[in-house]
C-alpha cells in the first residue's frame, strides 16, 4: 500500500476545505476492505476521520436493515440514472463544504475487466459546486477483483491488492 499521502490528507485536512478521494471500482467490497486496511483502527474509531460515501440504492439499501447498516457507516443512497439534482448529491456536496471527507467511485459501478470505466457527471458536480473547492486525492488499486469477483458469494482471502495514491490536489 502507498497510503501515507492518504493518511496525511485525512488527518491534516483543512477544516474549511473538504477532502474528496476518488478511485476506480473493482469490487463491491472496495470501500469497506480498502478503507479498513488503509486506515489504522484508531482513525476508524474517530468519526471525523471516517469518509462519507455514495452507494447505489439497489446495492446497499435494498432492505431497511441493510440500509440502516450502511447509513450508520456514513453511506448515502444514490439512484442509478437519477440525475444530477438528487438530494444525496447535494448532501455529499454539503459534507465537503463542512470540511468532511467524501469518497466516491467516479465510474459509478464495478468494472472487473482491467479498465477504468467512464467517469459519471455527478463527480464533477460534487467536486466543483462549492465556493472553496475540496482537496482531491486520487488513487488507483488492483487485486480486489480477485478478492471478490462479481460471480462469487464469499470473498477470497490471501490475494494481493495494490494501491497507488496520487499527490493531493488543491484547486484554488
Amino acid at each position: 500500500f502507498d497510503h501515507d499521502k492518504l493518511l496525511s490528507a485525512v488527518k491534516n485536512r483543512d477544516q474549511d476545505r473538504g477532502l474528496l478521494t476518488v478511485c476506480n471500482h473493482m469490487s463491491t467490497l472496495d470501500d469497506p476492505f480498502l478503507m479498513g486496511s488503509i486506515l489504522p483502527a484508531s482513525m476508524l474509531a474517530n468519526l471525523n476521520h471516517v469518509r462519507w460515501s455514495l452507494c447505489a440504492e439497489d446495492m446497499c439499501f435494498f432492505n431497511p436493515v441493510i440500509g440502516a447498516i450502511f447509513r450508520n457507516g456514513k453511506v448515502l443512497p444514490i439512484k442509478r440514472g437519477g440525475g444530477l439534482e438528487q438530494e444525496e448529491l447535494h448532501v455529499a456536496t454539503n459534507k465537503l463544504r463542512e470540511g468532511a471527507w467524501v469518497h466516491i467511485f467516479p465510474e459509478g459501478k464495478v468494472y472487473q475487466n482491467g479498465t477504468v470505466g467512464p467517469c459519471r457527471k455527478g463527480v464533477g458536480k460534487i467536486a466543483t459546486t462549492n465556493q472553496k473547492l475540496p482537496t482531491i486525492v486520487p488513487f488507483v488499486h488492483s487485486g480486489m477483483e480477485e478478492v471478490y469477483p462479481l460471480d462469487t458469494l464469499l470473498p477470497t482471502f490471501g490475494k494481493k491488492v495494490f494501491v497507488l495514491v496520487g499527490d493531493p490536489i488543491k484547486i484554488d
